[in-house]
């Protein structure tokens, strides 16, 4: 068992709760380590928004995430239907810009 754990804290002699305790902490440091190269920034408290990994990410990096949506959307729905989505949510786009400043000329009542 021994041969098995690249640690000197632990030996056959030590109870099994003590080479757990070490074993913990151990993940522990490697965590916090594996933390610090994804993100340097890791170990300063997030009090604001987005606490989340993800979020953080998603909120970041909005080019990268809307190009991979649009992937995953493409592969999912297939390219002709994507493009007739895309066409449709640009006509709307315009219809409503156009009917709010044309809502703002009206005269009030």
């Amino acid at each position: 068992m021994n041969s098995l754990i690249n640690n000197s804290a632990i030996t056959e002699n030590t109870s099994l709760t003590k080479q757990s305790e070490v074993l913990c902490q151990q993940l522990s440091v490697q965590r916090k380590l594996i933390k610090l190269q994804i993100d340097p920034d890791f170990d300063r408290v997030i009090t604001g928004y987005p606490r989340s990994m993800t979020m953080r990410f998603l909120t970041q990096r909005p080019a990268l995430v809307a190009g991979v949506m649009t992937e995953v959307a493409t592969l999912m729905l297939g390219g002709r239907l994507l493009k007739s989505v895309v066409a449709a949510l640009s006509v709307a786009r315009i219809v409503s810009s156009a009917a709010a400043k044309h809502k703002n000329r009206l005269p009030a009542p």
